[in-house]
Order: C-alpha cells, then sequence, then structure tokens
C-alpha cells in the first residue's frame, strides 16, 4: 500500500510539474521599444533638420510697428526615408505648409523649439530644435 502511494504521489508530483512548466510556451509576442536619442551634429544622422527664422513688421503710417510675424522654413533631411508626419512647437503654429521633406510655419509670438517627427515605414524619429534665432 505504501509503495502504491508513493508512486502514485511521484507520478502526482510529475503530472503538475509538467502542466506548470509546459504552458511557458507562446505562439505570438509583441514588443514596443522606445529610443532616447541625444542629438549632436552629424551628417549621417537619422534625421537632421535644418531651420531658418525671419520676422515681419507690419508698421502703421507713422513708422511705428504695430505687429510681428515670425516665419521659419526648415529642410528634414531624413536617413531613414519617410516623410514628415508632424510638427509640434512651443507657440502656436498660426500657418503652416509642409512637403515630404520640408516645412513653413507662421508664429504671433517668437518660438523656441520645434520638434518633427518623421515617420517611415516601422521607424518614428522624432528631432526638437532649438537651433535657431528670429
Amino acid at each position: 500500500m505504501n509503495h502504491t502511494r508513493l508512486v502514485a504521489g511521484s507520478l502526482l508530483l510529475a503530472a503538475v510539474l509538467v502542466a506548470a512548466l509546459a504552458s511557458g510556451g507562446f505562439s505570438a509576442s509583441e514588443l514596443d521599444r522606445n529610443v532616447d536619442i541625444e542629438v549632436v551634429d552629424d551628417s549621417n544622422a537619422l534625421v537632421n533638420v535644418d531651420t531658418s527664422c525671419s520676422v515681419m513688421k507690419y508698421t502703421n503710417e507713422d513708422g511705428e510697428v504695430t505687429d510681428r510675424k515670425y516665419d521659419l522654413d526648415g529642410d528634414v533631411t531624413s536617413n531613414i526615408g519617410g516623410e514628415i508626419e508632424e510638427i509640434r512647437s512651443d507657440e502656436r503654429i498660426d500657418h503652416s505648409s509642409t512637403t515630404s521633406n520640408s516645412f513653413e510655419l507662421r508664429f504671433d509670438n517668437e518660438p523656441s523649439e520645434i520638434t518633427v517627427v518623421v515617420k517611415a515605414n516601422v521607424v518614428t524619429a522624432q528631432v526638437t530644435t532649438t537651433d535657431f534665432s528670429c
């Protein structure tokens, strides 16, 4: 009788271990990765943004400045291919015009930074620049 209990207990323990360990298999998986990239001056960078800024001054008949508009133009060089997906700024953008690799923005107030998002297939690159002065 003790021998039967020992065999039955061993078989039960083996069945529990097999059931617990065999459930580790899977048929599919998904992985999301976030990457922080430091921006440096590199001609081989994934995405590069070159900008130029100008100020349009509106004056009245006495020559006093009554309003200003800040125009920011940019060219995007992408070594991942793709196109501009989104442009964000710390100031409200009054007007924007974009192509796949360039943009024109107009602001009421001088911006201090802009962020350009470029998407190519499964890769999305985001560059924030403060390297301009109006």
